[in-house]
């Protein structure tokens, strides 16, 4: 479960962000949430709009290279993503923070990197009914404390460009480890302008799984009611009336196949669990199509392993009170130095001094402005 996630000199983001999934103290869609055995809550959703370029992307992008620094520091970490418009920022340190929870523990992990080295990082740990954290380590210029958790690990071939926990995980066989390992594993980046038939794979050579996605897509009223691979082509069968007939996948609409691939990738994440991470999550799509796929993540029917999907769109009739609690929608803008800032409307003080109400229609009231993150564009006379 992810619970917070906070990034500086990042992309887009100059000064840090913070992005908060425990519900804020509102009152709408309370069955929507996640709750964990300790009758802790988390939101299924974040929804990021804003204008074109205002950095709606950048985090994702930002918990999507913070995994790959766990996953594959040998790549990851050369990356440069400091912020673009200041002279500074390619000096200054990017910095994470991570709150999230696996394996009955909650862990806060920092980490603060520049030119693909370490320089410092932290992680602590506590149990759900501690009131405080324990260090499991703490990483500076003078070297590395090792709390009780990894107390005795040798970290003499640590090296300045491999964060401690990547190499905890690579070099040790700790208790605890496997499921922060699955943590980061479980983080899925997607793009959806390049979405791959790939994505059915798992699904072709194993009979229970493609009932549930078949399931699924029947909802959606595609008439779509198998899915085989025969050579290297995958067909869709649609069966109209009392006769079917199979189609290439690569000859299906633009729209129907962007949408059952979503839907492969939607089934895969409800089963697991973990965080999707969907960048233009409504290309192609119909919005009804959309608020569907929205729907499973705050459904506890279908999102029994505790999902949650954190997305960017374009897609303004998502934007409701019908579907969305305030704390799941986010809004990104730039400010006079082109650095983003990224606020949920949960807090935001409009300008007559008064908080959003829930039963505002949001995208309405974004589209006017009044929201702030509006694109500012000279209309044609």
């Amino acid at each position: 479960m992810l619970l917070q996630f906070n990034a500086a000199n990042f992309g887009a983001f100059k000064d840090t962000f913070s992005l908060n999934l425990t519900p804020a103290k509102i009152t709408e869609f309370p069955d929507s949430l996640i709750t964990d055995t300790d009758d802790t809550s988390v939101l299924p959703l974040a929804g990021f709009y804003g204008a074109n370029g205002c950095g709606k992307s950048t985090v994702l992008k930002a918990l999507d290279y913070l995994s790959r620094c766990i996953l594959s520091p040998r790549q990851a970490m050369n990356e440069d993503h400091s912020f673009s418009f200041h002279h500074g920022s390619s000096d200054a340190p990017t910095e994470f923070e991570l709150l999230f929870r696996a394996g009955k523990t909650e862990y806060d992990y920092q980490l603060k990197l520049r030119h693909g080295a370490v320089l410092e990082e932290n992680l602590f740990a506590r149990g759900y009914s501690a009131s405080s954290y324990d260090v499991v380590f703490d990483r500076d210029g003078e070297g590395v404390y090792l709390g009780e958790l990894v107390n005795g690990v040798d970290v003499s071939s640590l090296e300045d460009d491999t964060p401690m926990l990547a190499f905890l995980i690579q070099q040790t066989r700790l208790s605890w480890l496997p499921a922060v390992s699955a943590f980061f594993e479980k983080i899925s980046w997607l793009s959806c302008s390049d979405l791959s038939e790939e994505l059915l794979t798992p699904y072709l050579s194993d009979s229970r799984a493609m009932k549930k996605l078949l399931g699924l897509i029947a909802r959606l009223n595609l008439s779509v009611t198998d899915i085989y691979r025969e050579d290297s082509e995958i067909y869709c069968v649609h069966t109209i009336g009392k006769s079917s007939y199979a189609l290439p996948l690569s000859s299906e609409g633009t729209g129907v196949r962007q949408l059952l691939l979503l839907c492969a990738l939607v089934q895969q994440k409800l089963s697991a669990g973990g965080v999707l991470l969907a960048d233009d999550i409504n290309l192609y799509l119909h919005p009804r199509a959309l608020r569907f796929l929205l729907s499973l993540f705050t459904s506890r029917r279908y999102n029994k392993a505790g999902a949650q999907l954190l997305f960017t769109s374009y897609d303004m009739p998502t934007m409701h009170n019908s579907l969305l609690r305030r704390d799941e929608i986010w809004l990104i803008e730039k400010d006079s130095d082109q650095c983003s800032v990224l606020y949920t409307l949960a807090l935001f003080i409009k300008e007559n001094g008064e908080k959003v109400r829930k039963d505002e229609i949001y995208y309405k009231q974004f589209l006017e402005g009044r929201y702030g993150a509006a694109p500012k564009i000279d209309e044609v006379k």
